[in-house]
């Protein structure tokens, strides 16, 4: 009997391909590694390389899943405000009663 796979709630999408790796994607993809360990979020959040998403012209990229939202031309600043946001929680819906 195999185990069950343990999945997180959100990857992030790295494009480490040449031209996004050069415009600082490899640096995003380490510093993900490292804000995701430093927060103890290894049961919620990964991050994954890509080789190549085909965007180079908006270099770098990077994905949030399962949302399915891309950002291009991320900068340090964005990855670190997109990390802030999805290590939140989900906000509760209000009862109406």
């Amino acid at each position: 009997m195999s185990k069950k796979m343990k999945l997180p709630k959100k990857t992030f999408l790295v494009c480490t391909g040449k031209k996004c790796g050069s415009k600082g994607g490899y640096s995003h993809y380490k510093n993900l590694r490292g804000m995701i360990r430093k927060e103890g979020a290894k049961d919620d959040l990964q991050v994954m390389r890509l080789q190549c998403t085909g965007n180079c012209k908006q270099a770098p990229v990077v994905g949030l899943m399962p949302k399915n939202k891309w950002y291009a031309q991320a900068d340090g600043a964005k990855v670190e405000k997109l990390f802030k946001k999805a290590i939140k929680p989900p906000k509760k819906k209000k009862n109406s009663d």
